[in-house]
C-alpha cells in the first residue's frame, strides 16, 4: 500500500484528492518504521531497537506531529479492526482485549508523541517507564533510582500490573 500511495496515488482517488497534508499524514502511516506498540508498553525491547526508525524518520521531515498523531488513530482503528465483526461491533476491544493493556497503548500516544527533536529514544522510553510507575506509585512508592532503576522501572509494564509484589 505504501508503494501505491507514493508511486500510484492517482489509482486510489479518495486519498489523490486529499490534501497534500492529509496524503503526507497516510503515507506515514505506511512508513517502514520497526516500530512495534507491544514491546513499549510490555517493556520488551531497548530503546534503540524499538525507536531508533521511527525517530529516524521523524528526523528526516517525512513527518510532522499532526503525522504522529494521525499515526496512532490510525493504529487504534487498525487493531480494532483486526477481526472483523461489522454486525457485533468492535468486539475486539471490548471481549478479546484486556482493559489495562488497552489503557497502556492509549496512555503511550502523548508519551511517544515527543520522539524526535525533542526526546532522544531513550528519554522517551525512560519517561514511559517512569509513567508506568507513577500509575502503580501508590504500591510501589517513589520511582527507583541508581544504576538498577531502568530494570526496576521495566518490571510492572512487563508484569503488566503494578503490583508490589513484582519490584
Amino acid at each position: 500500500l505504501g508503494y501505491v500511495l507514493h508511486y500510484y496515488p492517482k489509482l486510489l482517488p479518495s486519498f489523490a484528492g486529499l490534501p497534500h497534508s492529509a496524503q503526507r499524514s497516510v503515507r506515514f502511516t505506511q512508513c517502514k518504521m520497526e516500530y512495534n506498540m507491544g514491546w513499549l508498553v510490555q517493556a520488551e525491547a531497548p530503546p534503540g531497537a524499538l525507536f531508533k526508525k521511527f525517530r529516524e524518520v521523524i528526523l528526516s521531515g517525512q513527518a510532522k506531529d499532526n503525522d504522529i498523531a494521525f499515526y496512532f488513530v490510525h493504529w487504534f482503528c487498525d487493531l480494532a479492526a483486526a477481526e472483523p465483526t461489522p454486525l457485533e461491533g468492535c468486539e475486539k476491544f471490548v471481549l478479546k482485549f484486556p482493559q489495562r493493556v488497552l489503557s497502556q497503548f492509549l496512555e503511550s500516544f502523548s508519551i511517544v508523541q515527543r520522539l524526535g527533536t525533542e526526546k532522544t529514544e531513550t528519554e522517551v522510553l525512560e519517561d514511559y517507564l517512569e509513567s508506568r510507575w507513577k500509575v502503580a506509585a501508590s504500591e510501589l512508592g517513589e520511582p527507583p533510582m541508581g544504576r538498577a532503576s531502568i530494570a526496576q522501572l521495566r518490571l510492572p509494564p512487563m508484569g503488566q500490573g503494578g503490583r508490589a509484589a513484582f519490584v
